[in-house]
């Protein structure tokens, strides 16, 4: 019984479509998984993915292929990031990456490359592509992870990228990065 309790519990946090963790997940082991990293005096790196334009491409290619999209995402982040990081599945096309490890924008081109790879025969005609938008930050060396205020400024950054807003001087964080990737 009780180990039947425990597979439930690991089934609640995980999303049923692409196996990533989920926010109830997030919400119950992010607390662990900080104090992980400060405990062992790395920076803790915060990602928002989303994929560019997914409801066109469920809507042209039909929720299969967009199936197959955030299942490979999750996929390929999950083996990349092994015991340093989380993927976490926030609902529709939108990741969270929890990562607390030396170089998360390499684990990042790495799993960009092998997406390139799986999805370079697709037949999506002349006009579309595929493509992955991400904003990224990190809290500074020896700084305990906010998760809050590390979510929303990875999510405003990436809402910049999405939306190809140019940032002001005043704006500019050091610990923030964005990117756009064609799959």
């Amino acid at each position: 019984l009780e180990n039947a309790h425990s597979d439930m519990e690991l089934l609640s946090m995980q999303d049923h479509l692409t196996g990533a963790w989920n926010r109830r997940y997030l919400s119950e082991k992010f607390s662990e998984f900080s104090q992980y990293c400060f405990d062992n005096g790395k920076i803790m790196h915060v990602a928002i993915l989303d994929i560019d334009d997914f409801k066109g491409l469920n809507d042209e290619f039909g929720h299969q292929f967009g199936d197959k999209i955030l299942i490979s995402v999750a996929d390929i982040f999950v083996r990349l990031l092994e015991r340093d990081g989380r993927l976490i599945r926030l609902g529709g096309d939108e990741f969270q990456i929890i990562y607390c490890g030396d170089d998360l924008d390499t684990i990042i081109e790495k799993a960009v490359a092998e997406l390139q790879q799986q999805f370079a025969d697709a037949d999506l005609g002349s006009d579309r592509i595929i493509s992955l938008s991400a904003g990224i930050v990190n809290t500074e060396p020896g700084k305990r992870a906010d998760l809050e205020a590390l979510y929303k400024s990875a999510d405003n950054a990436l809402y910049r990228e999405k939306n190809a807003r140019p940032r002001k001087d005043e704006d500019i964080n050091p610990l923030e990065r964005t990117g756009t990737w064609r799959l």
